[in-house]
């Protein structure tokens, strides 16, 4: 068993603040897993890293919703830790920018190598061209809206790398 403590965040954009208590003690004199993470919280609250008015929520790791930590930052609470799925879609988002941000930066070499060869890379520069703008065009074209779970969205990947000529 692993307990963890979920709180509000106070630094936005996230939603929860994980805290992993310690539990080197546990077992020791009749102390429990959740005995310490009760401490943890009294402590925390004490020291005003939670504040007084704030939920703490311990929970069992494994009855934390599946992706938890791929979308931890998209993490909120509802009878429950959940994954909120606007954000989520956000962060997925950022991570196909920064593949296709990959993918731009290799055709700029491409692209300059055609640039290189004159007349010869003409064809080769508008095709390169072309594959430039589809994958600017991503963040407008691809739609996350319909995936409804962690899951799914997870799998939902555009076709980034497409071959040259």
């Amino acid at each position: 068993m692993t307990l963890l403590i979920l709180t509000p965040n106070p630094d936005p954009p996230y939603n929860m603040r994980q805290i992993c208590p310690s539990y080197k003690v546990a077992g020791i004199g009749g102390i429990t897993h959740r005995d310490i993470a009760n401490r943890v919280i009294a402590r925390k609250r004490a020291n005003g890293t939670i504040a007084s008015g704030d939920d703490a929520h311990i929970v069992d790791s494994s009855d934390l919703p599946p992706r938890w930590n791929e979308f931890f930052n998209a993490g909120s609470w509802a009878d429950g830790p959940i994954i909120d799925m606007a954000k989520a879609r956000v962060i997925h988002m950022d991570r196909i920018r920064i593949e296709r941000n990959t993918r731009l930066y290799e055709l700029d070499v491409l692209y300059m190598q055609a640039d290189e060869a004159g007349s010869d890379g003409e064809a080769e520069k508008a095709i390169i061209s072309a594959e430039k703008q589809r994958l600017r065009d991503i963040p407008q074209t691809f739609a996350l809206d319909g995936y409804l779970t962690p899951d799914e969205l997870i799998a939902a990947w555009p076709t980034i790398y497409r071959p040259i000529g």
